[in-house]
């Protein structure tokens, strides 16, 4: 079940990522076209028209700013299944069975490489005896 819940939790921050994304890229373009158009319309608003128009102007780079920030702070799904996959690999590390298996998993691989070492040095005798 935690499995499932963090693969849910990925898609969901997978998901986020790309709303923020479509977010701060509608709202750059907006404010990129309204910082041409608000000077030119100047004069045909009222002050308090332009004063509207500032505060949600004001408001869009401030949800500009902090979509961005939020999106730094979101890892991709690629580095969120490589955190998942060291922890499990941590966590097999520690566990008793690992420890107990490793011990005879470096024993057996110490007597294969033993092995092979006398096989190939038993190769270069007869090379050298031809």
């Amino acid at each position: 079940m935690k499995l499932a819940l963090f693969i849910y939790l990925v898609e969901a921050a997978a998901n986020l990522d790309e709303f923020l994304k479509d977010i701060v890229l509608i709202l750059s373009i907006l404010l990129f076209i309204s910082l041409f158009l608000i000077p030119a319309a100047m004069d045909c608003f009222s002050e308090e028209k332009f004063y509207s128009l500032k505060k949600y102007f004001k408001l869009a780079v401030v949800v500009l700013i902090v979509a961005a920030a939020i999106r730094v702070f979101i890892p991709s799904k690629k580095a969120m299944y490589a955190m998942a996959g060291a922890y499990a690999v941590q966590k097999g590390i520690e566990s008793e069975t690992f420890k107990r298996l490793n011990s005879k998993v470096f024993a057996l691989l110490e007597q294969k490489i033993d092995s092979a070492l006398e096989s190939e040095g038993e190769k270069e005798a007869e090379d050298k005896k031809q």
